[in-house]
Protein backbone atom coordinates (compact mmCIF):
# COMPACT_ATOMS: atom_id res chain seq x y z
CA UNK A 1 0.00 0.00 0.00
CA UNK A 2 1.40 3.75 -0.69
CA UNK A 3 2.49 5.19 2.52
CA UNK A 4 0.88 8.66 1.33
CA UNK A 5 -2.72 6.79 1.21
CA UNK A 6 -5.01 8.17 4.44
CA UNK A 7 -8.09 5.77 2.99
CA UNK A 8 -8.06 1.85 3.21
CA UNK A 9 -11.29 1.06 0.80
CA UNK A 10 -12.28 -2.72 0.81
CA UNK A 11 -14.56 -4.50 -1.14
CA UNK A 12 -15.60 -8.18 -1.58
CA UNK A 13 -16.50 -9.13 -4.63
CA UNK A 14 -18.99 -12.35 -5.00
CA UNK A 15 -19.90 -14.49 -7.54
CA UNK A 16 -20.42 -12.27 -11.44
CA UNK A 17 -19.18 -8.78 -9.20
CA UNK A 18 -16.17 -8.43 -11.62
CA UNK A 19 -17.77 -6.04 -13.85
CA UNK A 20 -19.77 -3.70 -11.12
CA UNK A 21 -16.06 -3.48 -8.77
CA UNK A 22 -14.46 -2.10 -12.15
CA UNK A 23 -16.61 0.53 -12.28
CA UNK A 24 -17.44 0.90 -9.00
CA UNK A 25 -13.28 2.01 -8.80
CA UNK A 26 -13.26 3.62 -11.52
CA UNK A 27 -15.94 5.56 -10.39
CA UNK A 28 -14.31 6.43 -7.28
CA UNK A 29 -10.90 7.48 -9.34
CA UNK A 30 -13.34 9.75 -10.98
CA UNK A 31 -15.29 11.94 -8.22
CA UNK A 32 -12.15 11.86 -6.11
CA UNK A 33 -9.19 13.03 -8.77
CA UNK A 34 -7.18 14.07 -5.35
CA UNK A 35 -7.58 12.50 -2.82
CA UNK A 36 -5.22 9.78 -1.14
CA UNK A 37 -6.46 6.01 -1.05
CA UNK A 38 -6.11 2.47 -1.45
CA UNK A 39 -8.61 0.07 -2.88
CA UNK A 40 -8.26 -3.78 -1.88
CA UNK A 41 -10.50 -6.27 -3.81
CA UNK A 42 -11.57 -9.47 -1.75
CA UNK A 43 -11.73 -11.70 -4.63
CA UNK A 44 -14.43 -14.45 -3.60
CA UNK A 45 -15.97 -15.14 -7.00
CA UNK A 46 -12.97 -17.68 -7.86
CA UNK A 47 -14.16 -19.91 -5.25
CA UNK A 48 -17.22 -20.03 -7.36
CA UNK A 49 -15.85 -21.02 -10.78
CA UNK A 50 -15.48 -17.88 -11.79
CA UNK A 51 -12.15 -16.65 -13.35
CA UNK A 52 -9.75 -14.81 -10.31
CA UNK A 53 -10.05 -10.92 -10.58
CA UNK A 54 -7.11 -8.85 -12.83
CA UNK A 55 -7.53 -5.58 -12.08
CA UNK A 56 -4.13 -3.77 -13.42
CA UNK A 57 -5.76 0.12 -11.85
CA UNK A 58 -3.72 2.23 -9.90
CA UNK A 59 -4.17 2.31 -5.82
CA UNK A 60 -5.80 -1.28 -6.05
CA UNK A 61 -4.91 -4.44 -4.74
CA UNK A 62 -6.50 -7.97 -6.14
CA UNK A 63 -6.35 -10.27 -2.48
CA UNK A 64 -7.93 -13.80 -3.16
CA UNK A 65 -10.94 -14.02 -0.66
CA UNK A 66 -12.43 -17.06 1.57
CA UNK A 67 -13.82 -20.22 0.16
CA UNK A 68 -18.02 -20.98 1.07
CA UNK A 69 -18.53 -23.13 4.11
CA UNK A 70 -20.91 -25.79 2.72
CA UNK A 71 -22.24 -27.09 5.75
CA UNK A 72 -23.43 -23.74 6.04
CA UNK A 73 -26.80 -23.20 4.80
CA UNK A 74 -27.71 -21.93 1.80
CA UNK A 75 -29.52 -18.73 3.03
CA UNK A 76 -26.67 -17.74 4.72
CA UNK A 77 -23.80 -18.73 3.42
CA UNK A 78 -23.26 -16.02 1.75
CA UNK A 79 -22.87 -13.72 4.81
CA UNK A 80 -20.55 -16.49 6.70
CA UNK A 81 -18.49 -16.32 3.37
CA UNK A 82 -18.35 -12.32 3.35
CA UNK A 83 -17.50 -11.82 6.89
CA UNK A 84 -14.83 -14.51 6.66
CA UNK A 85 -12.55 -12.79 4.02
CA UNK A 86 -13.41 -9.49 5.90
CA UNK A 87 -11.92 -10.73 9.07
CA UNK A 88 -9.04 -12.60 7.40
CA UNK A 89 -7.52 -9.42 5.96
CA UNK A 90 -8.39 -7.21 9.15
CA UNK A 91 -6.17 -9.66 11.20
CA UNK A 92 -3.65 -10.24 8.01
CA UNK A 93 -2.95 -7.29 6.50
CA UNK A 94 -0.95 -4.23 8.06
CA UNK A 95 -3.52 -1.31 7.21
CA UNK A 96 -0.96 1.75 7.62
CA UNK A 97 -4.00 3.95 7.10
CA UNK A 98 -6.17 5.92 9.99
CA UNK A 99 -8.90 5.29 8.07
CA UNK A 100 -11.16 2.54 6.72
CA UNK A 101 -14.01 1.90 4.52
CA UNK A 102 -15.82 -1.14 4.02
CA UNK A 103 -17.91 -0.66 0.71
CA UNK A 104 -20.23 -2.99 -0.96
CA UNK A 105 -19.49 -3.98 -4.97
CA UNK A 106 -22.62 -2.62 -5.44
CA UNK A 107 -22.80 0.49 -3.40
CA UNK A 108 -21.63 3.42 -5.25
CA UNK A 109 -21.05 7.21 -3.82
CA UNK A 110 -22.03 9.83 -6.21
CA UNK A 111 -20.69 12.83 -4.19
CA UNK A 112 -17.89 14.75 -5.60
CA UNK A 113 -14.34 14.58 -3.70
CA UNK A 114 -16.43 12.13 -1.16
CA UNK A 115 -13.36 10.50 0.44
CA UNK A 116 -11.90 14.09 1.65
CA UNK A 117 -14.96 15.63 2.57
CA UNK A 118 -16.04 12.36 4.73
CA UNK A 119 -12.59 11.65 6.62
CA UNK A 120 -12.42 15.60 7.23
CA UNK A 121 -15.72 15.53 8.99
CA UNK A 122 -14.97 12.59 10.95
CA UNK A 123 -11.83 14.10 12.16
CA UNK A 124 -13.44 17.30 13.39
CA UNK A 125 -16.77 15.98 14.62
CA UNK A 126 -14.64 12.84 16.46
CA UNK A 127 -16.38 10.33 14.54
CA UNK A 128 -15.21 6.93 15.54
CA UNK A 129 -18.15 5.14 12.74
CA UNK A 130 -19.77 6.89 10.15
CA UNK A 131 -22.02 5.14 7.34
CA UNK A 132 -25.47 3.84 6.08
CA UNK A 133 -27.63 1.77 8.22
CA UNK A 134 -29.71 -0.74 6.98
CA UNK A 135 -32.97 0.25 5.27
CA UNK A 136 -35.66 0.39 8.04
CA UNK A 137 -37.94 -2.28 5.64
CA UNK A 138 -35.26 -4.67 6.59
CA UNK A 139 -37.05 -4.83 9.74
CA UNK A 140 -35.07 -7.92 11.56
CA UNK A 141 -31.48 -6.42 10.84
CA UNK A 142 -29.80 -3.98 13.66
CA UNK A 143 -30.52 -0.55 13.05
CA UNK A 144 -29.08 2.99 14.72
CA UNK A 145 -25.51 2.15 13.25
CA UNK A 146 -23.42 1.51 9.80
CA UNK A 147 -23.49 -1.80 8.23
CA UNK A 148 -21.14 -2.99 5.97
CA UNK A 149 -22.72 -1.67 2.83
CA UNK A 150 -20.89 1.59 3.18
CA UNK A 151 -19.10 2.02 6.52
CA UNK A 152 -16.58 4.47 7.36
CA UNK A 153 -13.75 3.29 10.62
CA UNK A 154 -11.43 5.31 12.29
CA UNK A 155 -8.60 3.34 12.81
CA UNK A 156 -6.93 5.29 15.30
CA UNK A 157 -9.09 4.33 18.10
CA UNK A 158 -10.87 1.08 16.59
CA UNK A 159 -8.15 -1.57 16.51
CA UNK A 160 -9.10 -4.09 13.03
CA UNK A 161 -8.70 -6.56 15.34
CA UNK A 162 -11.40 -5.83 17.40
CA UNK A 163 -13.88 -5.60 14.01
CA UNK A 164 -15.26 -9.07 13.94
CA UNK A 165 -17.84 -8.83 11.15
CA UNK A 166 -19.28 -12.88 12.04
CA UNK A 167 -22.64 -13.21 11.71
CA UNK A 168 -24.92 -15.82 13.69
CA UNK A 169 -28.12 -16.94 11.01
CA UNK A 170 -28.50 -20.48 11.43
CA UNK A 171 -30.30 -20.93 14.43
CA UNK A 172 -31.51 -17.52 14.91
CA UNK A 173 -32.38 -17.02 10.93
CA UNK A 174 -34.68 -20.25 11.11
CA UNK A 175 -36.32 -18.44 14.15
CA UNK A 176 -37.13 -15.62 12.70
CA UNK A 177 -37.97 -17.40 9.20
CA UNK A 178 -40.84 -19.41 11.29
CA UNK A 179 -42.14 -16.16 12.83
CA UNK A 180 -41.92 -14.07 9.58
CA UNK A 181 -45.97 -14.23 8.89
CA UNK A 182 -48.40 -17.16 9.83
CA UNK A 183 -46.88 -20.66 10.36
CA UNK A 184 -46.31 -22.38 7.28
CA UNK A 185 -48.42 -26.05 7.14
CA UNK A 186 -45.59 -28.13 6.13
CA UNK A 187 -42.42 -28.27 7.06
CA UNK A 188 -39.38 -27.94 4.25
CA UNK A 189 -37.98 -31.56 4.86
CA UNK A 190 -39.58 -34.37 3.12
CA UNK A 191 -39.77 -37.99 4.19
CA UNK A 192 -39.92 -40.75 1.34
CA UNK A 193 -43.40 -42.63 1.79
CA UNK A 194 -43.27 -46.53 0.92
CA UNK A 195 -44.24 -46.77 -2.89
CA UNK A 196 -40.81 -43.81 -3.32
CA UNK A 197 -43.58 -41.07 -3.37
CA UNK A 198 -42.07 -37.64 -1.74
CA UNK A 199 -44.43 -36.38 1.03
CA UNK A 200 -43.96 -33.22 3.56
CA UNK A 201 -43.94 -33.93 7.20
CA UNK A 202 -46.91 -31.53 8.79
CA UNK A 203 -46.20 -29.37 11.55
CA UNK A 204 -49.40 -30.40 12.39
CA UNK A 205 -52.35 -32.67 12.52
CA UNK A 206 -54.79 -29.81 11.27
CA UNK A 207 -53.69 -30.15 7.78
CA UNK A 208 -53.99 -34.05 8.02
CA UNK A 209 -57.60 -33.78 9.36
CA UNK A 210 -58.80 -31.69 6.47
CA UNK A 211 -56.96 -33.66 3.96
CA UNK A 212 -58.71 -36.62 5.22
CA UNK A 213 -62.47 -34.98 5.56
CA UNK A 214 -62.25 -33.56 1.54
CA UNK A 215 -60.94 -37.59 0.27
CA UNK A 216 -63.32 -38.87 2.28
CA UNK A 217 -65.98 -37.13 0.41
CA UNK A 218 -64.57 -36.90 -2.87
CA UNK A 219 -64.76 -40.93 -2.44
CA UNK A 220 -68.23 -41.16 -1.62
CA UNK A 221 -69.05 -39.13 -4.35
CA UNK A 222 -67.63 -41.27 -6.91
CA UNK A 223 -68.89 -44.31 -5.30
CA UNK A 224 -72.34 -42.60 -5.84
CA UNK A 225 -71.46 -41.79 -9.33
CA UNK A 226 -70.22 -45.19 -10.48
CA UNK A 227 -73.48 -46.45 -9.15
CA UNK A 228 -75.58 -43.66 -11.00
CA UNK A 229 -77.21 -43.18 -7.90
CA UNK A 230 -77.85 -39.17 -6.90
CA UNK A 231 -75.86 -37.67 -4.31
CA UNK A 232 -78.08 -37.79 -0.65
CA UNK A 233 -78.82 -34.38 0.25
CA UNK A 234 -77.01 -34.78 3.82
CA UNK A 235 -73.72 -35.63 1.94
CA UNK A 236 -74.41 -32.80 -0.59
CA UNK A 237 -74.95 -30.19 2.61
CA UNK A 238 -72.17 -31.77 4.02
CA UNK A 239 -69.79 -31.07 1.15
CA UNK A 240 -70.68 -27.50 1.20
CA UNK A 241 -69.99 -27.87 4.78
CA UNK A 242 -66.46 -28.61 4.27
CA UNK A 243 -66.11 -25.63 0.96
CA UNK A 244 -67.87 -23.20 3.10
CA UNK A 245 -65.14 -24.11 6.25
CA UNK A 246 -62.40 -23.93 4.25
CA UNK A 247 -63.38 -20.66 3.04
CA UNK A 248 -63.67 -19.56 6.01
CA UNK A 249 -60.21 -21.06 7.09
CA UNK A 250 -58.63 -18.70 4.50
CA UNK A 251 -59.98 -15.39 5.81
CA UNK A 252 -59.60 -16.21 8.97
CA UNK A 253 -55.55 -17.53 7.44
CA UNK A 254 -55.40 -13.30 5.70
CA UNK A 255 -56.55 -12.20 9.05
CA UNK A 256 -53.88 -14.31 11.05
CA UNK A 257 -51.86 -12.82 8.90
CA UNK A 258 -51.99 -9.15 9.52
CA UNK A 259 -52.37 -10.35 13.34
CA UNK A 260 -48.78 -11.78 12.94
CA UNK A 261 -47.45 -8.91 11.32
CA UNK A 262 -48.94 -6.27 13.86
CA UNK A 263 -48.02 -8.39 16.99
CA UNK A 264 -45.89 -11.48 16.94
CA UNK A 265 -43.52 -10.42 13.97
CA UNK A 266 -41.89 -7.88 16.32
CA UNK A 267 -40.26 -10.52 17.85
CA UNK A 268 -37.76 -10.59 14.81
CA UNK A 269 -37.47 -6.37 15.06
CA UNK A 270 -33.39 -6.53 15.21
CA UNK A 271 -33.13 -10.22 15.65
CA UNK A 272 -31.35 -11.16 12.89
CA UNK A 273 -27.51 -10.84 13.50
CA UNK A 274 -26.02 -10.45 9.81
CA UNK A 275 -22.95 -9.51 9.05
CA UNK A 276 -21.62 -6.82 11.14
CA UNK A 277 -23.83 -7.41 14.59
CA UNK A 278 -21.15 -7.93 16.66
CA UNK A 279 -19.25 -4.42 15.52
CA UNK A 280 -22.51 -2.67 16.82
CA UNK A 281 -23.13 -4.85 20.03
CA UNK A 282 -19.65 -3.84 21.00
CA UNK A 283 -20.05 -0.12 20.02
CA UNK A 284 -23.58 1.15 19.37
CA UNK A 285 -23.64 2.55 23.18
CA UNK A 286 -21.08 5.08 21.47
CA UNK A 287 -23.68 7.58 19.91
CA UNK A 288 -21.77 10.70 20.12
CA UNK A 289 -19.06 8.80 18.08
CA UNK A 290 -21.76 7.39 15.80
CA UNK A 291 -23.39 9.12 12.32
CA UNK A 292 -25.55 7.86 9.84
CA UNK A 293 -26.25 8.99 6.45
CA UNK A 294 -29.66 8.49 6.17
CA UNK A 295 -31.92 6.34 3.81
CA UNK A 296 -34.75 7.68 1.24
CA UNK A 297 -38.12 6.00 2.62
CA UNK A 298 -41.29 6.11 1.46
CA UNK A 299 -43.71 4.65 4.15
CA UNK A 300 -46.31 3.79 1.18
CA UNK A 301 -44.32 2.19 -1.13
CA UNK A 302 -40.99 0.30 0.92
CA UNK A 303 -43.08 -1.66 3.46
CA UNK A 304 -44.50 -4.25 1.78
CA UNK A 305 -44.43 -6.13 4.71
CA UNK A 306 -46.18 -5.57 7.11
CA UNK A 307 -49.27 -4.70 4.65
CA UNK A 308 -50.92 -2.57 7.21
CA UNK A 309 -47.69 0.17 7.23
CA UNK A 310 -48.55 1.04 4.14
CA UNK A 311 -52.08 2.66 5.43
CA UNK A 312 -52.65 5.78 7.13
CA UNK A 313 -54.44 4.26 10.26
CA UNK A 314 -51.50 1.62 10.25
CA UNK A 315 -48.96 3.82 10.20
CA UNK A 316 -51.08 5.99 13.07
CA UNK A 317 -50.53 2.61 15.16
CA UNK A 318 -47.13 2.08 14.76
CA UNK A 319 -46.57 5.78 16.01
CA UNK A 320 -47.88 4.56 19.10
CA UNK A 321 -45.85 1.86 19.77
CA UNK A 322 -42.23 1.72 21.73
CA UNK A 323 -38.90 1.79 19.59
CA UNK A 324 -37.94 -1.24 20.92
CA UNK A 325 -41.28 -2.94 18.89
CA UNK A 326 -41.90 -0.48 16.05
CA UNK A 327 -41.02 -1.64 12.71
CA UNK A 328 -40.14 2.03 11.72
CA UNK A 329 -37.52 3.49 13.78
CA UNK A 330 -37.90 6.32 15.79
CA UNK A 331 -34.92 8.33 16.23
CA UNK A 332 -35.16 11.79 15.04
CA UNK A 333 -33.60 12.04 11.16
CA UNK A 334 -32.83 8.47 10.74
CA UNK A 335 -34.42 8.42 7.28
CA UNK A 336 -35.57 10.81 4.78
CA UNK A 337 -38.38 11.25 2.06
CA UNK A 338 -35.84 13.62 0.17
CA UNK A 339 -35.57 11.79 -3.61
CA UNK A 340 -32.10 11.72 -5.70
CA UNK A 341 -34.51 12.63 -8.80
CA UNK A 342 -35.24 15.76 -6.53
CA UNK A 343 -30.99 17.07 -7.29
CA UNK A 344 -31.39 15.87 -11.10
CA UNK A 345 -30.31 12.68 -10.85
CA UNK A 346 -31.86 9.29 -11.68
CA UNK A 347 -35.03 7.98 -9.75
CA UNK A 348 -32.85 4.93 -9.49
CA UNK A 349 -36.10 3.71 -6.28
CA UNK A 350 -38.06 2.62 -9.51
CA UNK A 351 -35.89 -0.88 -9.57
CA UNK A 352 -35.93 -1.10 -5.68
CA UNK A 353 -32.15 0.34 -5.23
CA UNK A 354 -31.79 2.30 -2.01
CA UNK A 355 -30.46 5.97 -1.94
CA UNK A 356 -29.04 7.36 1.31
CA UNK A 357 -28.10 11.08 1.88
CA UNK A 358 -25.55 13.12 3.80
CA UNK A 359 -25.76 16.54 4.89
CA UNK A 360 -29.35 16.80 3.00
CA UNK A 361 -27.78 16.04 -0.43
CA UNK A 362 -27.19 12.83 -2.22
CA UNK A 363 -24.34 10.60 -0.78
CA UNK A 364 -24.95 6.99 -2.52
CA UNK A 365 -27.03 4.40 -3.68
CA UNK A 366 -27.02 0.64 -2.94
CA UNK A 367 -28.29 -1.52 -5.76
CA UNK A 368 -29.53 -4.28 -3.83
CA UNK A 369 -29.06 -7.32 -6.21
CA UNK A 370 -29.31 -10.47 -4.05
CA UNK A 371 -32.51 -12.02 -3.19
CA UNK A 372 -34.29 -9.74 -5.35
CA UNK A 373 -37.17 -11.87 -7.75
CA UNK A 374 -37.70 -10.92 -11.32
CA UNK A 375 -34.73 -8.74 -11.62
CA UNK A 376 -34.42 -7.15 -14.84
CA UNK A 377 -30.56 -6.96 -15.73
CA UNK A 378 -31.05 -4.86 -18.68
CA UNK A 379 -32.82 -2.29 -16.63
CA UNK A 380 -30.30 -2.13 -14.22
CA UNK A 381 -27.60 -1.26 -16.72
CA UNK A 382 -29.40 1.68 -18.53
CA UNK A 383 -29.97 3.02 -14.77
CA UNK A 384 -26.50 2.23 -13.91
CA UNK A 385 -24.92 3.76 -16.91
CA UNK A 386 -27.24 7.03 -16.46
CA UNK A 387 -26.14 7.40 -12.99
CA UNK A 388 -22.44 6.62 -13.15
CA UNK A 389 -22.65 8.87 -16.41
CA UNK A 390 -24.18 11.91 -14.81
Amino acid sequence: MSQIAKLTIVTVAGPGDEALVLRNIEYIHRKNPEASYHIHVLDNGRFHGFPELELKLPNVTVHTGEPSDYRKPDACRGSYQHATALNRFLREQEIDTRYLMILDPDFYVVRDNWITDALQHMAEAGLWFMGVPWHPKWYSKHRYFPCVHCMFVDLSVIKPNELDFTPDLIVRGQKADRRNGVAKEFEKKSITAGNGEVVFVPRNWMPVLWEIVRTALQELCHCYAEARQPIPRGLKLTIRAVQHATKIKSRMRAVAVRMVGMTLNRRIIGAANDTGYLVEKLYASQRERLEIMPPSVSLERDFSKPEFLTKAWGRKIESLVPDRWSYIPKMPGYFTEMRFKSFGLPNTTKLGWEEFFWGNLPWGVHMRRYNKSNRDVNAETVLLNDLLGR
